[in-house]
């Protein structure tokens, strides 16, 4: 099983239900957005998958992967540094994400202002403090290497967290913010900007409990 999902929980509730050694680590990389039931537009290029084992090794589940979808043509990449590739990853839709869906702002407003220009670029230094107190230190330019990447993006762009807010539908917060504050927690690292987030986007979620025993049954099912 190659878990896609975004956040950094998912191999772990997921290995609780099928067994550590039945699941490889993954990131996608593709811009879409839920049409309608059962309907999602790809709004951008092709997409990639990044996976590979979570001891870096390359074993022959990858290979017999990466060959299945060679045949199928689906752009992929293994890596050897997996856990990197999905903090890298965590790094934009938790931070930039988070924010935009807090703001209810297009990325273009929210960089002009030096005011929520710093809250993005705060929000993503608490979670490369967070990878590096977890022993997975990002790039030193890691940071700034995702606010250009947002700076990149056309001005109303939001993130698929804030669509969701404002279609009301479920949100990942507690897969994104409510992750950093967690480990943030646990580790003695203060993130009070994902705190905030988290406390205020919980607000709008469906009051239905959630465990780390559900979140992999539904990721399974999904």
């Amino acid at each position: 099983m190659v878990t896609l999902q975004n956040g950094l929980d998912n191999v772990e509730a997921i290995a609780s239900v099928v067994g550590s050694g039945a699941v490889l680590v993954g990131a996608v990389y593709i811009a879409v957005q839920l049409a309608g039931p059962g309907v999602v537009l790809r709004t951008g290029g092709q997409g990639r998958i990044v996976f590979g084992e979570p001891s870096g090794a390359m074993t022959e589940r990858v290979q017999r992967i990466a060959g299945a979808f060679e045949q199928s043509r689906i752009p992929h990449e293994v890596a050897t540094d997996i856990h990197r590739v999905l903090w890298e990853k965590f790094l934009f839709i938790a931070g930039v994400g988070g924010v935009t869906a807090l703001a209810r702002s297009g990325i273009g407003p929210l960089l002009a202002s030096p005011e929520s220009r710093l809250l993005l670029t705060t929000a993503c230094e608490e979670i490369a403090a967070i990878a590096l107190g977890e022993g997975v230190p990002l790039p030193a330019h890691a940071v700034d290497r995702v606010i250009q990447q947002a700076a990149a993006l056309p001005a109303q762009w939001r993130s698929s967290m804030a669509r969701d807010l404002a279609d009301g539908r479920r949100l990942e917060v507690e897969a994104l913010s409510g992750a950093v504050v967690r480990r943030g927690l646990k580790l003695g690292i203060p993130t009070p900007v994902h705190r905030t987030i988290a406390a205020c986007l919980s607000v709008h979620q469906p009051s239905v409990p959630t465990t780390s025993h559900t979140r992999a049954h539904s990721a399974i099912q999904a």
